[in-house]
């Protein structure tokens, strides 16, 4: 009887683990197309946070057209972890917001396909190429 109990609930603790286990999240920013935010030029980055990591992709210098093919793979991610996008101009002092997207990993994979574009801003005039998948 003991034993019966015991392999129940080491079941029920494995359903609850694979449920909301951590993994690896591998994001991917290839490119997109970015509005101009400055009167001279905009020098567009990418700046993604999982859980509580953040990584950023190398800034494009004048271009409307970024092209930054950038991986990173965030190591102990679950559903419930929350994945930030933020899309920014970089200028000497402060750098611009263009857009920012964030919800649940979960939500996220849900709701977006393996490869997916991204918009910013208030038009939804920068679209971002992305790909994102657990590994």
């Amino acid at each position: 009887m003991q034993f019966q109990v015991v392999a129940a609930s080491i079941l029920v603790l494995m359903y609850f683990v694979s449920w909301s286990y951590a993994r690896n999240l591998l994001v991917e920013v290839k490119s997109g197309t970015v509005r101009k935010k400055d009167t001279f030029s905009t020098d567009p980055y990418m700046s993604v946070t999982v859980c509580k990591t953040k990584q950023r992709t190398p800034t494009v210098k004048s271009s409307l057209t970024p092209i930054w093919n950038w991986r990173h793979r965030f190591p102990n991610v679950n559903d419930k972890c929350k994945i930030k996008f933020h899309l920014y101009d970089d200028d000497f002092g402060s750098d611009d917001t263009i857009g920012v997207l964030e919800e649940t990993v979960g939500n996220f994979l849900k709701e977006r396909a393996e490869n997916s574009t991204l918009q910013f801003g208030k038009q939804g005039d920068s679209k971002i190429a992305i790909r994102v998948r657990y590994v």
